[in-house]
């Protein structure tokens, strides 16, 4: 059962959209004056909302909280920098076959 501070929806470690500020936040603490939220990155300054202005963040909100303006199509994979650099260096790529590292003594 919740109550009418709607602390129950906010409570602390979940991801929500300030639709004021519209900046996504991590809320860090829950008090009658309001809720307050820190960013998900590092370092990233607290601020505090009241209870009606938060919602749930979506996807797209919450990778761009996170990864800025770049977006996770836009990364090259592990996978792709590696079979670049095999490439690169002249190798013959097989499918199926799985390239491992091995230092020469």
């Amino acid at each position: 059962m919740t109550d009418d501070s709607g602390a129950a929806e906010h409570a602390i470690g979940r991801i929500r959209m300030d639709t004021t500020t519209g900046r996504v936040g991590i809320v860090i603490d829950v008090r009658e004056t309001g809720i307050d939220l820190r960013g998900p990155t590092h370092g990233a300054r607290a601020w505090t909302a009241k209870p009606e202005d938060l919602r749930i963040a979506t996807r797209e909100e919450i990778t761009h909280a996170y990864l800025g303006k770049r977006s996770l199509d836009a990364q090259p994979s592990r996978r792709d920098v590696v079979m670049g650099r095999v490439r690169g260096r002249g190798h013959e790529v097989v499918p199926g076959v799985t390239v491992v590292r091995h230092d020469e003594s």
